[in-house]
C-alpha cells in the first residue's frame, strides 16, 4: 500500500498529496481492500470501473477516484481502457443530469413567473438578494459578502479604496455599481463591476440603507461577518418562491435557451464568471444533448 501511495503522490504539492491520499484510502475502502500488502491496482480495471459507475457513489468521490485511477494506470497499455472509463463516467454524469433536469423542468417556475414574484417582494433585503441572483447571476458567496454604500457629495465613496476582501454595492449619481472582489472564480476572472440602472433595485437599496451611509447586506446575530460554511443557511430565509441560487440559475438558463440568444448566454457567462460550456453542462434544463461527432451535409435527394 505504502509503495503504491508514494507513486501516486510523487512530485505533487502537499495539499494535492493530501487530497490524493484521502481519495486513495476512500477507494481502498470502497473496493474492500483491507490487506495493506495488497495494492488497489491488483484489483484490476474491471472492478474499478464497476465502482466508478456505481449510482450510489458521490460525484466528488467519483472524480477523485478517477484521478487516482489515472495515476495508477498511466502506461500506454492502459491508456485506452482508462480513457474509455473516463468517457463512460462523463456519459453517466450527463444522463443523470438530463434525468434530474427533466424532473426540474416540471417543478420549477417559468422565468416570467419568477420575475413577477420578485416584483411583489416588499422586504428590501429579500428583493436585493433575489434581484442579484436573477439579473447579475451571482452565487451565494457573492451575496453574503456584500456591503452597501451611499456616495454623497459630502462623503464620496472612493470605489478603488473599498475593502478587497468584501463585495460592494455603491449608490452614486442615480445608479448603482456592483463590485465583486470575492467570488468562486475570481482568480481566473478578476474583479467584476456592473452598472445597475434598475429604478426598482436602486429604490430598494436606498430603503435598506435608510439613514445610514454604509451597511452590510447580511450579518450574524452579533453583527459579524457570516462564515463561508453558513452562507446558504443565512440566505435560506430570503428565498424567492423557495428557490435556491442554483435553481434560479437553471430557470435563467432555460429562459436563455427559449430566447435562443447567444448574446444573453455570453452575458450570463460574463456575469457569473463561468465558461459557456460549464453553464450548459451544469445549469441547462432544456435537455440539450451532448454534441454529436457526426458531420452531415445538406439533405441530398
Amino acid at each position: 500500500m505504502n509503495k503504491e501511495l508514494k507513486l501516486i503522490t510523487a512530485d505533487v504539492k502537499q495539499n494535492t498529496a493530501t487530497t490524493y491520499t484521502n481519495n486513495y484510502l476512500r477507494m481502498r475502502e470502497a473496493l474492500g481492500v483491507t490487506d495493506k500488502r495488497k495494492s488497489v491496482k491488483s484489483i484490476g480495471l474491471d472492478k474499478i470501473e464497476e465502482l466508478l459507475l456505481d449510482d450510489e457513489l458521490n460525484a466528488n468521490a467519483r472524480a477523485g477516484m478517477l484521478t487516482i485511477t489515472k495515476k495508477m494506470f498511466s502506461s500506454e497499455n492502459d491508456k485506452e481502457r482508462v480513457d474509455e472509463i473516463d468517457t463512460k463516467i462523463r456519459q453517466h454524469k450527463r444522463e443523470h443530469q438530463v434525468k434530474k433536469n427533466g424532473e426540474l423542468t416540471e417543478t420549477l417556475p417559468t422565468y416570467k413567473e419568477m420575475v413577477n414574484a420578485l416584483k411583489k417582494v416588499e422586504d428590501p433585503r429579500k428583493y436585493i438578494i433575489n434581484w442579484l441572483f436573477i439579473h447579475a447571476n451571482t452565487r451565494n458567496a457573492d451575496i453574503a459578502l456584500i456591503d452597501i454604500h451611499r456616495s454623497i457629495p459630502s462623503r464620496p465613496v472612493a470605489m478603488d479604496e473599498l475593502d478587497k476582501e468584501r463585495n460592494h454595492i455603491v449608490l452614486v449619481d442615480g445608479h448603482a455599481v456592483l463590485i465583486r472582489n470575492v467570488y468562486k472564480t475570481a482568480k481566473s476572472y478578476g474583479q467584476k463591476k456592473n452598472k445597475i440602472t434598475s429604478r426598482a433595485f436602486i429604490d430598494k437599496a436606498r430603503e435598506y440603507l435608510g439613514d445610514e451611509l454604509d451597511l452590510p447586506l447580511l450579518t450574524t446575530k452579533t453583527g459579524g461577518s457570516i462564515p463561508p460554511a453558513s452562507f446558504g443557511a443565512y440566505l435560506k430565509k430570503f428565498r424567492l418562491m423557495d428557490l435556491t441560487e442554483s435553481q434560479i440559475m437553471k430557470v435563467v438558463m432555460k429562459h436563455v435557451a427559449e430566447k435562443g440568444s447567444y448574446n444573453m448566454l455570453r452575458k450570463v457567462s460574463q456575469n457569473r464568471g463561468t465558461s459557456i460550456s460549464t453553464l450548459l453542462q451544469e445549469y441547462d434544463i432544456s435537455n440539450i444533448q451532448e454534441p454529436s461527432t457526426e458531420l452531415k451535409g445538406e439533405a441530398e435527394g
